[in-house]
């Protein structure tokens, strides 16, 4: 009987628990600088040994899944200012949209003011197709467009809409400005028309003072 103990202890089986479920204490167990003759369990001073090189062990794997997640609520923190001024310079579009503004929409931010834009040239009817959201997703301009004084719809490389200049209670009515050969906020801008192609209202503005 001795003998077949002595046997599984070389094999490195813990005679007293043999189906522990401490794990990393089983393998302190095994690989420790005992006598593979007999349980460790045996001396009292090698299982307090053992169980405290288990807890430092331990206790060191919890210290470092607790650092990794420090740094990752730091990084996260540290991202979203530079996620933010990405947006407003427009090096990419926001990862969120309000509802009901459409997928194809882009966000514009003028640092004055921002809104969401859907515009497309209509080659066959030679108009612009526009519409534009206010930050909250509200609709403030939508309709047939034409370049102010030219009687054409805006090309695609001149269809970079930056303000939309509501109508108080008529979205169909709003003017739309689009950023100018050198970057200005206001260049052309965009009139609404019927669908032949006339103006459905002519109201003046002081361009850069009646901006929202």
């Amino acid at each position: 009987m001795a003998q077949h103990k002595n046997q599984r202890a070389k094999n490195g089986d813990c005679l007293l628990c043999p189906k522990a479920p401490q794990h990393s204490l089983r393998r302190i167990v095994a690989t420790s600088p005992v006598d593979r003759a007999g349980c460790p369990h045996f001396s009292p001073c090698q299982v307090k040994v053992l169980v405290a090189r288990y807890s430092v062990h331990r206790g060191r794997r919890v210290i470092r899944r607790m650092v990794l997640v420090l740094a990752v609520v730091v990084m996260i923190a540290s991202m979203r200012p530079v996620y933010l001024i990405g947006v407003s310079l427009g090096f990419w579009q926001p990862l969120t949209r309000p509802v009901g503004v459409s997928a194809r929409a882009r966000y514009v931010d003028t640092f004055k003011s921002a809104a969401w834009f859907d515009c497309v040239l209509d080659r066959t009817k030679d108009v612009d197709v526009c519409r534009a959201w206010d930050e909250d997703g509200k609709l403030i301009a939508f309709g047939n467009y034409r370049l102010d004084g030219e009687n054409r719809a805006a090309t695609e490389g001149e269809l970079r809409p930056s303000v939309a200049y509501p109508y108080l209670g008529h979205p169909n009515l709003a003017w739309i400005y689009l950023f100018g050969e050198h970057g200005d906020i206001v260049g052309k801008t965009l009139v609404p028309v019927n669908d032949a192609g006339r103006p459905l209202e002519r109201f003046e503005v002081r361009i850069g003072k009646d901006l929202p």
